[in-house]
C-alpha cells in the first residue's frame, strides 16, 4: 500500500479512536507473486485475520452482553460460522449484515442473519468524520489528510 495511503488510513483510524470507537483490524502480509503468463515476480501483499478478528469480537461481545443488535459491514462469508453460533448461544441477539454500496448481499450471510440492509450514497455523506475530530477533552486533535476531499456522492476521492 503506498505511504499516502497507509498515512491516510492511519489518521482515520486515530480519529475513530478520539469518537471512542474500537477499530477491529488484521494486517497484511507480504507475498511473492507471478505473472503466470511472463513469469515476472513482484512482492504484493495479502490481507490477514481480519474476518477471524471481527469474528472473534462478536462471539466475545455477545458473550459479554455487550450488545443487542450487532451491525456486520461486510459480504465476507467466512463470518458465517461466528454469527450462526452468537444466533445459537444468544437467539435474543440481533445480527444484521449490511452491503457497502455497489455491492450484493452474501446469500450465505444473508441466511444466517437476522435480517439485512444497505449503504447508501445519502448514509456515507450523513456519516463522514468532520474536518477536525476532536477527543473528549478537547486536548487532542486530529485533521483530515488534505489530499483527500469529499465528492457529491460523500466518498473521500484524491483531488
Amino acid at each position: 500500500m503506498p505511504e499516502p495511503v497507509q498515512r491516510s488510513q492511519r489518521t482515520y483510524i486515530e480519529a475513530l479512536k478520539l469518537k471512542q470507537t474500537t477499530p477491529v483490524l488484521g494486517h497484511f502480509k507480504k507475498k511473492d507473486r507471478r505473472c503466470p503468463s511472463c513469469r515476472y515476480k513482484w512482492m504484493g501483499h495479502e490481507e490477514k485475520e481480519t474476518d477471524v478478528n471481527i469474528a472473534s469480537f462478536l462471539v466475545d461481545l455477545a458473550d459479554q452482553d455487550a450488545f443487542d443488535r450487532a451491525l456486520i459491514i461486510s459480504n465476507d462469508s467466512d463470518l458465517v460460522p461466528a454469527i450462526r453460533i452468537v444466533r445459537k448461544r444468544f437467539p435474543q441477539k440481533r445480527i444484521t449484515t449490511i452491503a457497502p454500496p455497489n455491492y450484493y448481499h452474501s446469500n450465505e450471510l444473508i441466511q444466517v442473519s437476522s435480517d439485512k440492509a444497505r449503504i447508501r450514497c445519502e448514509h456515507l455523506e450523513q456519516s463522514l468524520l468532520p474536518s477536525r475530530s476532536v477527543d473528549a477533552s478537547g486536548m487532542v486533535s486530529i485533521s483530515c489528510p488534505q489530499e483527500f476531499t469529499v465528492n457529491s456522492h460523500g466518498y473521500s476521492t484524491k483531488p
